[in-house]
């Protein structure tokens, strides 16, 4: 007897140790297998930060060309040549690799497949477009090649280039999906290994599994800057507000705001300066609206507000509050006091209209408030005015 209780105290004690090792090689193992996720998913945010730029400066090059058309001076060349030589770097970046951004020199197939295969042929579209970007560059008169700019940069090539930035996005939720299914695998064995035993053990890793996962998903949902919803999570709330607006028929507003002489913020200042300024603004943002409007970063230094239950004269007096506020607030940079404003365009749902004409009609709203003069809010874009704003950029 004496014998088989020595022996079934020994067998005890063996399954504990048993027991604590294999919860103490998952502690371990899973530290460091989330610890690499995160440097992946942390690369991942960086390609989608730079695919996002290069989607933004497409659009940038064919705005800046009209400028130079325009008013054919030695400062819009410049902008124009920087923003071709940016779009030129991103490119090269995200296809071919870059050490220092720890991007990949290969491809993941459905990335290459965009790039190369026949349906996107992105890269030829990249190249061609910045080619012929280059060579307006020396005839700014040409017409015809303006042409060509402008409606390549609305056409088969902001499909590419949205295509790959979403194909990232799905790639960097894939992500968050497999860490989740690795949580659950690791809870199971926990439990089923320990119940009691290991209590002491199970906590604290399943705090640092939720930690993590928390982590993972808010870095693949919103911006590391502003901690502003990214815009794969803006327009997902803003599809959903629309859904719910079949039903309750409440108006819904957005505001696109955009920074204004943000380049030469960076010119005088530097990157990180810059990157103070876009948080002070999008902080001034934040107090400048109510806690249920959802506030989101759409690139670069452009923000898409979201205004549920607004009707458009609503929305015009948010607008013009965060236009005051940011006006009349200080900014610190290199201890300096520097001020600055905004542009805001606003737009209302209207029943049944796609999203992104939505929010296309936001945007056109704010190119129009740059073209009056900048610092101040336009409502909405009347026909005549949106034909004359078109017809002065190309």
């Amino acid at each position: 007897m004496f014998e088989e209780t020595k022996k079934y105290i020994n067998a005890l004690t063996i399954g504990y140790i048993i027991a604590l090792s294999i919860i103490a090689a998952l502690s371990v193992s899973s530290h460091f297998f989330l610890y690499k996720v995160i440097k992946v998913q942390s690369c991942f945010a960086s390609l989608i930060n730079v695919s996002g730029k290069q989607r933004m400066l497409s659009q940038r090059i064919g705005m800046l060309s009209c400028h130079y058309a325009l008013n054919q001076n030695d400062y819009n060349k410049k902008s124009l040549s920087q923003a071709i030589s940016s779009m030129e770097s991103a490119h090269l970046a995200l296809t071919k690799g870059d050490k220092t951004l720890d991007f990949p020199s290969t491809l993941p197939p459905e990335i290459y497949d965009v790039y190369y295969g026949k349906k996107y042929d992105l890269d030829h579209k990249v190249k061609e477009y910045i080619a012929l970007a280059k060579q307006f560059l020396y005839n700014p008169t040409d017409k015809e090649l303006l042409k060509e700019i402008m409606s390549k940069s609305h056409d088969s090539l902001l499909e590419g280039l949205d295509k790959i930035v979403r194909l990232y996005e799905t790639q960097s939720i894939e992500q968050i999906e497999m860490i989740t299914y690795t949580q659950r695998i690791v809870l199971i064995v926990i439990i089923a290994t320990l119940f009691v035993e290991a209590l002491f053990i199970f906590r604290p890793i399943i705090k640092k599994i939720k930690y993590f996962a928390t982590l993972l998903y808010e870095l693949a949902t919103h911006d590391y800057l502003t901690k502003f919803a990214n815009r794969r999570l803006t327009l997902e709330l803003l599809e959903k507000l629309l859904i719910r607006n079949r039903i309750d028929k409440q108006p819904i507003s957005v505001m696109m705001v955009d920074i204004d002489f943000f380049k030469k913020i960076n010119d005088a200042y530097g990157h990180n300066a810059g990157d103070s300024v876009i948080v002070a603004v999008a902080k001034t943002i934040l107090k400048s609206v109510r806690p249920t409007d959802i506030c989101g970063r759409w690139g670069g230094e452009e923000f898409l507000i979201i205004l549920p239950e607004t009707d458009l004269k609503d929305a015009d007096a948010v607008a013009q509050r965060v236009l005051l506020n940011i006006e009349k607030e200080d900014i610190d940079i290199e201890s300096k006091k520097i001020k600055t404003t905004v542009s805001i365009g606003v737009s209302t749902y209207i029943a049944g209209e796609p999203v992104m004409d939505f929010i296309e009609r936001a945007d056109s709203a704010l190119y129009l408030a740059k073209n009056n003069g900048r610092n101040r809010v336009e409502s909405r874009v009347e026909e005549e005015s949106l034909s004359t704003l078109f017809h002065k950029e190309g």
